[in-house]
């Protein structure tokens, strides 16, 4: 099975995300540059370095891919002070750490796990900064 190499960055000329291959320049004054298409036709799109993140492989639970700097919320299940069992969300944010791919919050860190059945992805830290209130300290 093949693994899925996939890039995202926020064009510059409108803002709006690119996702495809990554191309970084060994020159300092060329752009960064994420790559859609074959190789036979490819489109090339000058990228904000500082928005580029890749993609973990991973898919949350609406089949959406998730990318480094997504947020993310998941659901687990914990007893309440009766000992009855009931959800409970917590909202992390998508980092490559030490051992792989990880969420995390001022609370804890988790490895990514490799079904994202029980996450979904609500933004992330360029779009939505509003979120972070949530997973920063």
């Amino acid at each position: 099975m093949r693994r899925e190499i996939l890039f995202r960055g926020k064009r510059m000329s409108d803002g709006a995300w690119v996702v495809g291959s990554l191309f970084c320049p060994d020159r300092g004054d060329a752009p960064t540059e994420i790559c859609v298409g074959t190789n036979i036709v490819r489109i090339s799109y000058d990228v904000n370095p500082d928005t580029v993140g890749q993609y973990t492989t991973v898919d949350d639970k609406n089949k959406v891919k998730i990318f480094e700097g997504d947020i993310v919320k998941t659901r687990e299940f914990g007893k309440d002070e009766c000992g009855l069992n009931h959800p409970r969300f917590d909202t992390f944010i998508v980092v490559w750490c030490n051992e792989g791919w990880c969420m995390e919050n001022s609370l804890r860190r988790f490895r990514l796990s490799i079904s994202g059945e029980s996450l979904e992805r609500i933004g992330n830290k360029w779009d939505n900064p509003e979120l972070l209130e949530v997973v920063a300290p």
